[in-house]
This record gives C-alpha cells, sequence and structure tokens, in this order.
C-alpha cells in the first residue's frame, strides 16, 4: 500500500467510529488541536507585520479560520463517532459533551470573524 493510502484508510476509520476514544479524543482532538493552535500562533505572528501594510494580506486570518474549521469539523467527527467504543458511558457522554462545547465556542468565534463583532 501506498503511504497517502494508508493515511486515506486510517482517517476513514477514525471518521467511521472504528477506533477507541483515547485515540480520536487525545490524539486527534487535543494534540492536533495543540498543534493547529501552534502553527496559527505562527503563521499570524509571521504575518501581523505585513497585514499592516500589504493589503492583499489582511484575508490570512480568514484562511487560518478555515482551515481550523476544515480540520476540527474532521477531529468533531471522529471523536463524536468513536466515543461509542468506550466502555465506560460516562466518558462516551463526556467526550461528545467536550466536542460540543467547543464546537459552539468555535463556531461563534468564526462567525464573528466573518461578519464583524
Amino acid at each position: 500500500m501506498m503511504p497517502t493510502t494508508i493515511h486515506r484508510h486510517l482517517a476513514a476509520a477514525y471518521l467511521s467510529g472504528e477506533k477507541p476514544l483515547w485515540k480520536a479524543f487525545w490524539g486527534i482532538f487535543i494534540v492536533g488541536a495543540f498543534c493547529l493552535g501552534t502553527l496559527n500562533i505562527k503563521l499570524s505572528s509571521l504575518f501581523l507585520f505585513r497585514m499592516q501594510h500589504t493589503p492583499g494580506i489582511a484575508n490570512i486570518p480568514l484562511i487560518i479560520a478555515t482551515t481550523s474549521l476544515v480540520y476540527f469539523s474532521f477531529a468533531w467527527i471522529c471523536v463524536w463517532k468513536c466515543a461509542k467504543n468506550c466502555r465506560n458511558h460516562v466518558f462516551h457522554y463526556l467526550a461528545q459533551t467536550l466536542v460540543a462545547l467547543h464546537a459552539v465556542v468555535f463556531l461563534s468565534q468564526f462567525i464573528r470573524l466573518l461578519f464583524g463583532r
């Protein structure tokens, strides 16, 4: 199998809810969010000065937010669907509650970015 095929099958396994909850929650949602946040901070600081002096770069925050939306949509679906694999129902519902709360907060901030304050 080609490496891209392996990654495609791995992503499909998470999206279909076949993986353990702990891998989806800690690996994709928590660690992935940390890496994405670090990347976003680096990109934002890189373009902060340029945004003030170059009109075309003003869309960078929207591009970063849209990329985050795509990633978090993937992470939300993975955690939500993999939650059924947890034997402890407390963790099942806790993971789904945290994902739902994160989705509400993130989407409200995304909408505020799109339409202003």
